[in-house]
């Protein structure tokens, strides 16, 4: 089905940021430890520079930036955002300086080491005492901006705009060519932590134009305000709407009716907890057992609480004595600390 779509790299600036595709592992010792089949894949290794899910989006994002012939960008992120850091470095690469706007947010050893990348890099910060004061750090931002008479290019937070969802949308095809090469199994779910909604919503309309019927589960890390199934459906939208106009029929297969090609969206709050980077005790089990039976790293704002929500998954069919083994594919979007400087 999605072999007549062409690659949106073709019909749009993009700028190649990114080593793809990226793999999809077994997570054997974490199997057989829930009894079901677990993989992973590594948008860690999205690049050798920052891996992570930012990268796809910004491919999109900052084609699109210097197409129109912007030198700055504004953007917006906690104190130890990873979007943040990201956006800070990818635009320094061609030419770009990131302003943003940043709020408080729990701070851990992670987010610590997060929070003094970002201020190694040239990018312009006006922090928020509090998200209630938010705007007040945007409108000092906008006014240094008129000041000097920078424009800013507008980059949402998470990167999360219907250029960037179109990101995961080329993720999730990547995704089915890997299974039509045989290189991996169909997912009964996928499994992405949802804060800004973009990656889940990519996920939503690409695997949709593929006709690979799954249930993405999208773990909450924010509150419901922001990471809800409108906000999500409302950004496949957007980007299937972006694309038809570029001659692509995204709408079509988005509004496509159920049947053996749904694809599903089931958004989970259990792993919130206190809120945006507050960790649960269901996320620091999820933390020590890849650790220990896998060897991966997992950060308390994300990837930790989408592990968690696969791990209580398990545990719930276990405890209803399910036969059938359910096939997971847990979406890994952290980037790996140790690979740039201090932090990437």
């Amino acid at each position: 089905m999605f072999d007549r779509y062409p690659s949106l790299k073709k019909v749009l600036p993009v700028v190649d940021l990114g080593l793809y595709p990226t793999p999809v592992d077994s997570l054997a010792n974490l199997s057989r430890h829930f009894g079901h089949d677990i993989r992973i894949k590594r948008d860690d290794l999205t690049s050798s520079i920052y891996g992570g899910n930012k990268v796809r989006k910004l491919e999109f994002l900052l084609g699109d930036v210097l197409s129109r012939g912007y030198e700055n960008v504004r953007t917006l992120g906690g104190i130890g955002s990873h979007h943040l850091l990201a956006t800070a470095r990818f635009a320094s690469s061609v030419g770009l300086q990131v302003w943003a706007v940043t709020f408080p947010q729990p701070m851990t050893t992670h987010t610590l080491a997060v929070k003094n990348a970002i201020a190694e890099e040239n990018i312009r910060l006006f922090p928020a005492r509090s998200l209630m004061d938010v705007p007040r750090s945007f409108c000092k931002m906008l006014t240094a901006s008129t000041r000097e008479q920078k424009k800013l290019y507008p980059i949402p937070a998470g990167g999360s705009s219907s250029l960037g969802v179109l990101g995961y949308v080329s993720a999730a095809l990547e995704l089915a060519e890997q299974i039509k090469r045989g290189e991996t199994i169909k997912p009964d779910i996928i499994v992405v932590p949802l804060g800004s909604c973009g990656t889940a919503a990519g996920l939503l309309l690409g695997l949709k134009i593929a006709g690979l019927p799954c249930t993405i589960h999208g773990v909450r890390v924010t509150s419901s305000i922001v990471a809800n199934s409108f906000n999500v459906y409302r950004l496949a939208w957007d980007a299937a709407r972006l694309l038809n106009r570029l001659g692509v029929p995204a709408i079509s297969a988005l509004s496509r009716p159920l049947g053996k090609t749904c694809v599903k969206l089931r958004i989970s709050g259990e792993q919130l907890g206190g809120g945006y980077g507050h960790i649960t005790r269901g996320a620091q089990e999820a933390q020590r057992l890849s650790a220990d039976l896998e060897g991966l790293t997992l950060d308390p704002t994300y990837t930790s609480k989408a592990m968690a929500h696969i791990i209580s998954e398990c545990k719930r069919l276990n405890s209803r004595k399910q036969k059938k083994k359910y096939k997971f594919l847990f979406w890994y979007t952290l980037s790996s600390m140790k690979r740039t400087r201090e932090c990437s």
